[in-house]
């Protein structure tokens, strides 16, 4: 535990004093990349676990900032959050599937009678055999 705080702190210290300016985020990579293969597997797989919670977390704290910010713009222009995004138009809700009456076979394979076609959408792999054997779509009528 001890040894996990200490490569703690030295990394935030790396951080802070790697930091360089003129050559940017570049040399701190380098740095972070450095100190990353000093650890332990095991110290990798906890910082690992970490990282997803800090990022939901950061993520959660730039909205919460973004939330305040927007109330307040809104407030300094006498409207509340609700007046500006009130509630979902009716067209967002989501439209009940209409039921189709089945469609009827216009197309059968001459000898294995459990192939069918109804004419609608792509044509099955059996009815392009066909075609391309010459014969033609009059044969297959039902």
């Amino acid at each position: 535990m001890k040894l996990e705080r200490e490569r703690r702190l030295s990394f935030v210290c790396l951080c802070n004093s790697y930091f360089d300016p003129d050559r940017g985020w570049i040399a701190l990579f380098t740095e972070v990349g450095k100190w990353i293969s000093k650890l332990t597997t095991k110290e990798l797989q906890a910082l690992l676990k970490r990282i997803p919670k800090e990022i939901d977390r950061r993520k959660q704290q730039e909205k919460s900032k973004l939330m305040e910010d927007i109330a307040q713009l809104a407030s300094k222009h006498g409207y509340s959050l609700r007046n500006l995004i009130g509630k979902a138009p009716r067209s967002a809700k989501r439209k009940k599937a209409r039921k189709r009456k089945p469609v009827a076979v216009r197309y059968r394979h001459p000898e294995q009678v459990k192939l069918t076609l109804t004419g609608r959408g792509r044509k099955p792999l059996w009815v392009t055999k066909w075609l391309g054997a010459g014969k033609t779509m009059d044969a297959l009528a039902v």
